[in-house]
């Protein structure tokens, strides 16, 4: 066992012992793969791929950077500043749908202020 994996099961046992992990939202209730068994085998494999190799799926990053953005738009002064943001999230938000469509799933990309 490396270290990480030491460290990281410490943690874990300790947030138990503590009682952190209680009382979340959908303890004891089974996972729902509904979304996940409904994208083509080939979609399922990618993205099991990509999660060994620790790396994003693209949809992933799109709505991390759409909410980043959503974040700025808040905190931006300069209507001028805010107009390009908003400009920015939507070609963001188009090209999540457009990836989202091509990969079979339904979702709504949130689009904040």
């Amino acid at each position: 066992m490396s270290i990480l994996n030491f460290l990281a099961e410490r943690k874990i046992r300790e947030a138990i012992d503590n009682g952190d992990l209680e009382n979340l939202p959908g303890e004891g209730k089974p996972i729902d793969l509904k979304s996940y068994f409904s994208m083509p085998a080939e979609t399922r494999m990618a993205y099991d791929l990509l999660k060994n190799a620790n790396v994003l799926p693209e949809e992933v990053q799109l709505k991390r950077e759409i909410a980043d953005i959503n974040h700025q738009i808040e905190q931006t002064v300069s209507e001028a500043e805010r107009n390009l943001l908003r400009k920015r999230r939507q070609n963001l938000q188009t090209r999540l749908s457009e990836r989202l469509e091509q990969n079979g799933t339904v979702h709504r990309a949130s689009s904040g202020t």
